[in-house]
């Protein structure tokens, strides 16, 4: 058997359509390059597998999983593929070039490169987020708080507006491309994230191992960011709350066990500066986030990792 140079790895959890959609854009864009395409599915209920198996056949893998979340979904993937590369994508991701392609290409001839992902462009194509930066342990928590939500609101600093690819901290697991020995020597997803903050994490692992990350803005993928999410009312608070509670095992594994707790304590200062600056404008809306932080930060003192 030929080897196969890239693994394409998708976790699917009742995303049936965008999923096929995802497929079948890395089908018609990828060129010149040998891939296989590994579909984890996190038991979902909507007929996804079915519609695999009657759609692809035997075009792809499916690997049926418990839905123990979106790190353990990947590592599954991972640990089946076949591929020297491993290409992460989300199945509410598309494909708009030969991006697999160009990826490889570049990640190649760059043997520090341990990832890189393409820009990132929303529904209506517009730039969005390609990159992100690290939490500073050596500044306060207050100041991490109030510059990452900045910098977050502020699309343009997260897109590689040159033609050149440009190093980044880490860079968007929306659809990156990993050097597959690296994602082993990092010793894989952290599975105590059930979803958010897992990709951080280990791209943190990786660049102390010496990897660095890169976006190649030559790649375009468009990110239906939040599809594979129903943002309902109740699913946003849902989806709140996950991000919440990733973000103090976030804190506790990159700055040790005392982390958390400080980060819980700015936060609730945030949320009251935040309310004073705004006049009382944003207090039903700052009351609601200091309601699910004080119930997430008492989820996870019950909870948290050993």
């Amino acid at each position: 058997m030929d080897s196969i140079d890239i693994s394409v790895i998708l976790v699917n959890y009742n995303t049936k359509n965008l999923t096929v959609n995802a497929i079948n854009s890395v089908f018609e864009q990828t060129k010149n390059i040998s891939f296989e395409i590994i579909v984890v599915d996190n038991n979902s209920t909507d007929g996804s597998v079915e519609e695999f198996q009657k759609l692809f056949r035997d075009k792809i893998t499916i690997l049926k999983s418990e839905n123990l979340g979106y790190g353990h979904g990947n590592n599954m993937g991972i640990k089946q593929a076949s591929g020297k590369y491993v290409f992460l994508l989300n199945t509410d991701a598309l494909l708009l070039n030969n991006v697999m392609k160009i990826l490889f290409d570049y990640i190649e001839t760059n043997p520090k490169c341990g990832a890189c992902s393409p820009n990132i462009y929303d529904i209506n194509g517009k730039f969005t987020h390609s990159k992100g930066i690290f939490l500073k342990n050596n500044f306060s928590a207050l100041y991490n708080l109030v510059f990452h939500h900045i910098y977050h609101k502020l699309k343009f600093l997260h897109h590689v507006f040159s033609k050149k690819p440009s190093k980044a901290q880490w860079s968007s697991f929306c659809a990156i491309l990993m050097r597959k020995d690296a994602v082993e020597n990092a010793g894989y997803f952290d599975e105590d994230f059930f979803l958010y903050c897992e990709d951080e994490e280990l791209s943190f692992r990786m660049v102390s191992n010496g990897y660095d990350f890169y976006v190649v803005p030559e790649a375009k993928v468009r990110h239906l960011e939040g599809g594979s999410f129903d943002c309902g009312i109740q699913k946003k608070e849902k989806r709140l709350r996950l991000m919440t509670y990733s973000k103090f095992i976030l804190f506790e594994k990159e700055y040790g066990k005392n982390a958390p707790q400080k980060h819980y304590e700015e936060r609730l200062r945030f949320f009251s500066l935040i309310n004073f600056l705004s006049l009382g404008f944003l207090s039903n809306r700052c009351k609601n986030r200091k309601r699910i932080l004080i119930e997430e930060y008492e989820r996870y003192k019950k909870l948290k990792p050993s």
